[in-house]
């Protein structure tokens, strides 16, 4: 968790210089900056940052230390400050019950386009995410209010052991059109009324989907953004700040070092094209959902003798010649392309 025990090493290892009892960083065009002494929180307000209220500009709540780091993060990553809003306030009504949000991000045309939620890391955020799962909580009721939003956002930050680590549970809050058409019963976001019909189509229609990666990681790749957008994906491409990040502590912590280098091997391996790839593979959903088809091919072919007395099965090996594979062309018209990696590989 940030404390106050732990806020001034982490703005030291954010790069933030230390004048007298000001800790400042540049960052583009803009600063941050903190008073220790006074216990009070700096946003760029002067470059276009909007800050409503000034609950969480001072240390009064380990949940203040969060926003900030959000905030950090979201300006390190190229976010604008006249793009960025704290603590924006909606009155009561609209089916929802009010109340401020933590941030709110705006595209380049004003238009709103992220609520983030922040909680402390471990429990807190462990409850809020359940009870989100349940009702929708607070993100839900703060989309009611603003329902343009095109996602939502919850998001915890932690500094342990001098490492700095963050969640983030991101619910798509935009109608699926093409999935839609396949499903024309289902409800959509666009027809609600109320706090509660909006989480029930996120519940049923959307099947409470949601993703821990699209907004905060290390240079988001062209191929990522496009899948994304016009696809609706996520996709698993490992990067150069990926391997130096999971091998940045190899001195103090071997074990957590091994774990993480493990893990970039396991998404590298397995969520992306392969020979076994039916479907176009390039996440661990789409992984599983492979792994489905696979499974329902072999279950149909488990009493087929693979060879006959003359030593040949022209049935099976025309069938599987015949199966859609990554970079065919199926009857349909439809290519299967693999993921850049898989082809470069």
């Amino acid at each position: 968790m940030i404390s106050q025990d732990n806020f001034i090493a982490l703005l030291a290892s954010l790069g933030f210089a230390k004048n007298k009892s000001i800790y400042s960083k540049t960052i583009g065009a803009t600063s941050l900056s903190v008073d220790v002494t006074k216990q009070t929180i700096h946003y760029p307000e002067s470059d276009g940052l909007v800050v409503n209220e000034r609950q969480t500009c001072n240390f009064s709540a380990n949940e203040n230390f969060v926003v900030f780091e959000c905030v950090h993060r979201l300006l390190e990553k190229g976010y604008k400050p006249e793009h960025i809003e704290l603590e924006p306030k909606w009155k009561l009504g609209r089916g929802a019950s009010g109340g401020r949000a933590d941030i709110l991000v705006k595209d380049n045309f004003g238009k709103p386009l992220l609520i983030i939620e922040c909680k402390t890391a471990g429990a807190e955020f462990k409850k809020a995410w359940n009870k989100t799962l349940q009702d929708g909580d607070q993100l839900f009721s703060y989309a009611q209010q603003i329902s343009e939003t095109r996602f939502l956002c919850l998001y915890a930050s932690d500094f342990e052991t001098a490492e700095l680590s963050y969640q983030s549970h991101i619910i798509a809050h935009r109608d699926n059109d093409q999935y839609l058409v396949a499903n024309p019963h289902f409800k959509t976001f666009r027809s609600v009324t109320d706090v509660k019909e909006r989480f029930a189509v996120w519940r049923d229609t959307y099947k409470l989907d949601f993703t821990t990666k699209g907004i905060f990681e290390d240079n988001i790749q062209l191929y990522r953004s496009g899948m994304d957008k016009f696809l609706g994906e996520d996709i698993t491409c490992i990067n150069q700040n990926d391997v130096n990040n999971a091998l940045r502590f190899i001195r103090q912590n071997p074990d957590a070092t091994q774990r993480a280098v493990w893990n970039l091997f396991i998404q590298q391996k397995f969520f992306t094209n392969n020979d076994f790839s039916f479907i176009d593979v390039h996440n661990e959903r789409l992984f599983y959902q492979n792994a489905d088809v696979l499974l329902k091919l072999l279950q149909m072919w488990q009493d087929i003798r693979l060879t006959n007395p003359n030593g040949h099965n022209q049935f099976l090996r025309r069938h599987v010649r015949g199966l859609p594979r990554p970079g065919r062309q199926t009857e349909r018209g439809a290519v299967f392309h693999p993921c850049p990696s898989a082809a470069s590989s």
